[in-house]
């Protein structure tokens, strides 16, 4: 059975990530060295008791070089910037790891992260197969930071973020595709290509516009 290690698994992205490995029958390990009620709950809640579902406490624990998949999710930055180093620095002392990397970070970000960011890309750069994901502002059941009942012009603000479940349905693409990603809602790519002067992206970043399947209607 094919395995998939995931961090950052009880937060938002992450969390809903390890749901569509399970889904798709995969073993999953899941790392998340910042323990939270909250997130805990949330796992709980989406993932609920999967005998193929492992959770871990840190990247010490599992071992990166046996070729299975690592998708790092980094949803929770600038907030959680000590966790997401450590991470990296995890990444990095695993030596001879030939695992295919996917690093999932948020569109808008502060500007002083844009050094760090690319520092993070300079180190990571002789690993075989890394690609940055940058996902503009998403939503759905279990992210307390988008609290879309207390939104004035909800329908305006949706139109310009993308829903999990979207995103979701369209991870496969964006995991084939040759380069990184800058991931938006299809209204809205052209409002978020300005992002793309932002010196955090590599050259050969490409667009992907999620195709929006899913209406959330107020009240």
């Amino acid at each position: 059975m094919e395995t998939i290690i995931v961090t950052g698994s009880n937060g938002f992205l992450g969390c809903y990530l390890c749901r569509l490995f399970l889904e798709k029958g995969l073993k999953v390990i899941g790392v998340e060295d910042k323990r939270d009620k909250y997130g805990t709950e949330m796992q709980n809640m989406l993932l609920g008791r999967n005998s193929n579902f492992i959770s871990k406490k840190g990247l010490e624990s599992v071992d990166m070089k046996k070729g299975a998949a690592i998708h790092v999710s980094f949803d929770k930055l600038p907030n959680d910037l000590p966790e997401a180093e450590y991470v990296i620095e995890s990444i990095l002392k695993a030596e001879q790891m030939k695992s295919p990397l996917f690093i999932y970070l948020p569109l808008s970000l502060p500007e002083r992260m844009s050094e760090q960011i690319l520092s993070w890309k300079e180190k990571l750069n002789p690993f075989e197969s890394v690609k940055w994901i940058h996902i503009g502002e998403t939503y759905g059941p279990g992210n307390p930071s988008f609290p879309v009942e207390q939104l004035e012009n909800t329908s305006d603000v949706l139109a310009e973020t993308i829903y999990i479940e979207d995103l979701l349905f369209s991870l496969e693409e964006i995991w084939r595709m040759d380069e990184s990603a800058v991931v938006a809602v299809s209204e809205a790519v052209r409002k978020e290509s300005e992002a793309m002067e932002n010196k955090a992206f590599e050259e050969g970043t490409a667009f992907y516009g999620v195709p929006v399947n899913t209406t959330v209607e107020e009240g």
